[in-house]
């Protein structure tokens, strides 16, 4: 629900970059390299919950998760077929944190899922995109560029989240599904 992302000023992202859920090593790598170079913050997952089991109820966590994307300049996003190929399959599916970050306002860094319907939706420049089989050398060349365009790619993200805005609600979403199951 957009109800847990309500609007928060730049001024309020304390967290600089965040990586929550599949990530990529190279570039996890590089961006803890960066923001230690430059004095940032960067909030990643640190528990797989799916093995050692959550501490709280699965709303807590969401409202959490929901703070620090909203609270994220920079969040970094992997599609399954990135990160897990095998889990993949043939399949690129759009998961929901693709809506959660646009809802939260962060610029989407990492690379869009394959599934054209991603595009159809977002948009072909929602994702600055990196390429997590370069050197980290590469990389942390990749994350000064988009740290001196931060202002610009944060006014992007803001864009979407309005343009998109309803839409991105998963109540809406069931309401469309709904519609389509009556008919």
């Amino acid at each position: 629900s957009l109800d847990y992302f309500p609007p928060v000023s730049i001024q309020e992202k304390v967290i600089h970059f965040s990586s929550y859920g599949r990530r990529h090593p190279r570039v996890h790598e590089a961006v803890i390299r960066f923001c230690a170079a430059k004095g940032l913050y960067y909030d990643f997952t640190t528990h797989d919950y799916l093995r050692g089991g959550a501490t709280a109820e699965p709303l807590t966590l969401f409202r959490q998760l929901a703070w620090h994307l909203s609270h994220s300049r920079f969040t970094i996003c992997w599609p399954v077929e990135v990160t897990n190929p095998a889990r993949a399959g043939d399949l690129s599916p759009i998961t929901c944190r693709w809506f959660e970050s646009a809802a939260a306002g962060a610029v989407m860094l990492g690379q869009p899922p394959k599934n054209p319907h991603f595009r159809k939706f977002f948009g072909e420049d929602s994702v600055t995109q990196i390429n997590p089989e370069a050197d980290v050398a590469v990389i942390l060349g990749q994350l000064e560029i988009i740290w001196q365009q931060r202002d610009e790619l944060s006014a992007r993200a803001n864009l979407l989240r309005q343009k998109l805005g309803v839409q991105l609600d998963w109540s809406d979403r069931v309401r469309q599904m709904r519609a389509l199951i009556d008919n």
